[in-house]
């Protein structure tokens, strides 16, 4: 009894604990930097396709239509809002002047030339990106090339140059150098997205957008032809954008697009030179045309050299220097040199999100992606004219598109000056809160990973077109979104609501108040606070394409996709698998309690008929057995007013049903007593003790309390584990498999093995008493087995039988019910939790029952 009592009090004790650090874990970990994500009217971004969950990075890419920057104000002006963040995507950037070249030095003046004589040869120019552990071929253009040392300056063209019939291969020179061309390469996207400076200083921290500073306090004129942009750009950067931001060029002022750029590139990328020398001289070719090609090829070459060089920079806004590459023998001239000077150009580009599908055959969250179609290395339809100019190979370099690509309607970009006023480096966009519980996307700054399913990363293609969301090129202010996309350039809005410190009913109503007010204003408003990533498995198909055009699949890549509003699940499930516990551990302890007391008013029986015997009358002995049984009874009640009034408000009802059933137990404890009249004589005479088989059946007969009690100590151990485990896993399966979920079931673990530890200690309660009362009856009987002859080693010849029946008896019971919870789909690991826990406390049954033997045998 005593222990039933101290039990309730560790159940109540421990949900206590296991509400309050549930609450914790929710309170520190359910908010992300917002909370409400606005978007134009009929826009979800994937989330209603995908079972509420949404890539990485989902926010920033572009949707269509947009918001407006009044629309903007007037969120900004609900009650309730603490921050509005906007975020769009306006452009992109691209590198026009990317001609790679081969320098070969030769200065008839100086005598200096990295020509010993006429040179013929075949190149190939190939750039490859080298993240990861292999290559991957974004371009290969092939030309021919004569050159011939020479005497002097002035010597004629044609006696010194043999041009190919590939444009891109022609040869320039100066008076101390050739420069050959190598064709061009691709025009390497970077897209270009606004936001409000101060905003995102707000939502992220100073500390993680403080890069975005040189986009505030901005001159009112956004036009050239004056010092006051042009003074605010890098002049040893980017010369010629300073003069064109000086001079506005046809006496027109053009609009200047402020922006900070990125400065490093997405990746390590080399240029790779092949260059095949023909076994043949400079006079036994044509100078032009198809024959060279022709006469070089049936030639043969004699030996080949290969050039490298980093062409990294090439991929970043504003860059492209380093094309130049050297040929072997050629000193290095003091400045340096190039076929064209870099150019960027604004261009009206935007990119959209992939489309994902559910695909339920795989375990777990699963999704496969829509491939749109294949395209160059830099986002657009193949163009075989483009092709042949430069000498470019076919399919080479190709890659699959996994988004809609949208052209910005209006004339915006036509004449529009990028001023790039700031940089930016790599670890100024890593979003601070990538690994936290609550991470929500920030939009379009780096997050998580994606991996193979052997845990490679795998690295976005630099078409901005990949399934993975780049980083952007630039940011830009929304006065230049403006300029580029029109009166619509926002695709979303991040919100965080004011007045939240803590998650409960309040908080979340507020945050869907927000959400409400926005909606009415026209806007599609989707709550995303108490959102958590979680693994995801994605299937990309058609990703490599092949030399000649085939394409193969990818397969399945690991990202960690954000499940919205995660922290509901989470708190439903972690409460539910600690109500379960509490309904499985309560119902032990009373199932125990109500055994227990029950044997103990079965005993009565004795005293109830020496009482009749005196001349008691019933009413009176009835009168006894209740004040004996009152002051307990008090004493449980007691406790359970007291467990009731401090359990946590969640668990109350199911710890309050408790009350009744005591009370009833207790008045069982003072009827059953009179429900059989107790003779006092055995049921059985010594004919029973003839031989060991029937003196095991006497035991068995004459202790059936006991046998039962033993029985139904294994099955509660035996359910108690199997109930806790289905429970658990199905509210745990509620839960989700989200940062969030685990972190609050890591901050209820030990809660919750409390609670089955209180359940299992009520069985082992119900085996102890089975065996201390099998053992008091035992001696009473070995006394009589000992007294008719029995000797000591055939005593324990019949206590092991006894034992060995007991617990095979518990055992086949154990099994059936394992075996009648399997046919209603009962998880293996309940079954192999439950078998365990039988198998424990039959142990502990037999090891009881052995010291027992021990005593009465010596």
């Amino acid at each position: 009894m005593l222990l039933a009592v101290v039990t309730f009090v560790l159940i109540v004790a421990t949900s206590s604990t296991a509400s309050s650090r549930l609450g914790s874990a929710l309170d520190e970990n359910w908010r992300g930097s917002y909370d409400v994500l606005v978007v134009p009217r009929g826009q979800d971004f994937g989330a209603a396709g995908t079972d509420g969950l949404v890539d990485p990075n989902f926010v920033g890419t572009a949707g269509e239509g947009g918001i407006s920057l009044a629309e903007l104000d007037s969120v900004r002006d609900v009650d309730g809002v603490e921050v509005a963040a906007p975020l769009g995507m306006v452009g992109s950037l691209r590198n026009t002047s990317l001609f790679p070249a081969l320098r070969v030095a030769d200065d008839p003046a100086s005598g200096v030339s990295a020509l010993a004589d006429d040179v013929v040869i075949s190149l190939t120019a190939e750039v490859f990106d080298v993240r990861g552990a292999g290559e991957r071929l974004l371009m290969r253009n092939r030309g021919v090339v004569a050159l011939q040392r020479r005497d002097s300056a002035d010597m004629p063209v044609d006696q010194v140059v043999a041009s190919s019939s590939v444009t891109g291969f022609s040869t320039v020179w100066s008076s101390q150098d050739y420069f050959v061309g190598l064709g061009s390469m691709p025009e390497f996207p970077a897209s270009i997205v606004a936001v409000d400076p101060e905003a995102e200083v707000a939502l992220l921290g100073h500390a993680n957008a403080s890069f975005l500073e040189p986009l505030t306090n901005l001159p009112e004129f956004r036009g050239t032809g004056t010092t006051v942009w042009s003074a605010r750009v890098d002049e040893e950067a980017y010369p010629a954008i300073r003069m064109e931001l000086q001079e506005p060029g046809d006496g027109v002022a053009r609009d200047v697009v402020p922006l900070v750029v990125r400065t490093y590139p997405p990746g390590s990328f080399v240029l790779r030179v092949t260059a095949e020398h023909a076994s043949v001289g400079f006079s036994d070719i044509p100078t032009s045309g198809s024959g060279l090609e022709s006469a070089i090829a049936s030639a043969g070459a004699v030996d080949t050299l290969v050039l490298e060089s980093d062409v990294s920079t090439a991929l970043t806004p504003f860059g492209g220097a380093g094309l130049v590459l050297e040929w072997p023998g050629s000193p290095p001239r003091e400045e340096n040199v190039a076929m064209v000077l870099p150019a960027t150009e604004l261009r009206p580009e935007l990119v959209g999100r992939p489309t994902y599908r559910s695909d339920p055959g795989a375990a777990g969250p699963a999704y496969r992606v829509a491939a749109q179609g294949v395209t160059d290395a830099a986002g657009r339809v193949p163009d075989r004219g483009q092709l042949q100019l430069s000498g470019g190979q076919e399919h080479v370099g190709n890659v699959q598109s996994y988004r809609d690509s949208q052209v910005v309607e209006g004339g915006g970009f036509v004449g529009a000056v990028p001023a790039p006023l700031g940089t930016f480096t790599p670890d100024e966009v890593v979003d601070p809160q990538a690994q936290a519980a609550s991470y929500v996307p920030s939009g379009v700054y780096s997050g998580n990973l994606t991996t193979t399913a052997e845990g490679d990363e795998v690295w976005p293609n630099v078409s901005d077109q990949d399934f993975i969301t780049g980083v952007p090129g630039a940011f830009t202010d929304l006065v230049g979104a403006g300029t580029l996309r029109g009166e619509t350039p926002i695709d979303v809005v991040r919100v965080r609501v004011a007045g939240i410190d803590r998650y409960d009913a309040e908080a979340v109503e507020r945050v869907e108040s927000v959400a409400t007010s926005i909606r009415a204003l026209g806007l599609d408003a989707i709550v995303v606070a108490g959102s958590s990533p979680q693994a995801v498995s994605v299937y990309v198909p058609e990703y490599f394409v092949a030399e000649d055009g085939t394409t193969s699949d990818l397969g399945l890549v690991r990202q960690e996709w954000t499940t919205l509003q995660a922290a509901a699940a989470v708190e439903q499930g972690v409460s539910g698998a600690t109500a379960a516990l509490i309904v499985a551990s309560t119902g032990a302890v009373m199932l125990s309690l109500t055994v227990t007391t029950l044997l103990g008013a079965v005993g009565h029986r004795r005293h109830v008929s020496i009482l009749r015997r005196i001349g008691w009358r019933d009413d009176q002995i009835r009168r006894l057995l209740m004040w004996v049984n009152v002051p307990m009874l008090l004493i449980v009640a007691g406790v359970a007013l007291w467990v009731v009034a401090r359990a946590p408000v969640p668990y109350r009802a199911v710890i309050a049903a408790v009350l009744p059933l005591v009370v009833l137990v207790f008045a069982a404890a003072v009827m059953i007593p009179f429900t059989r009249p107790y003779s006092g004589r055995p049921s059985r005479g010594l004919s029973s003790l003839s031989s060991v088989g029937g003196l095991v059946w006497r035991r068995l007969r004459m202790s059936p309390s006991s046998t039962v009690l033993g029985v139904v100590g294994v099955l509660i151990a035996g359910g108690i584990t199997f109930f806790g485990v289905i429970a658990v896993r199905e509210a745990l399966d509620t839960a989700g498999a989200t940062r969030l979920a685990g972190v609050a079931r890591s901050a209820v673990v030990w809660a919750h093995v409390g609670l089955a530890l209180a359940g299992v200690a009520s069985a082992v309660l119900l085996v102890t008493i089975s065996a201390a009362i099998h053992r008091s009856q035992r001696q009473q009987q070995d006394a009589v087995a000992r007294s008719v002859g029995y000797r000591p080693a055939t005593m324990r010849t019949i206590q092991r039988i006894d034992d060995a029946v007991r617990v095979a008896t518990t055992l086949a019971v154990a099994a059936a019910a394992a075996f009648a919870a399997a046919q209603v789909g009962a998880p293996l690991g309940a079954l192999g939790a439950a078998a365990g826990m039988v198998v424990a406390v039959s142990v502990l049954q037999l090891a009881l029952g052995q010291v027992s033997t021990r005593g009465a045998t010596r």
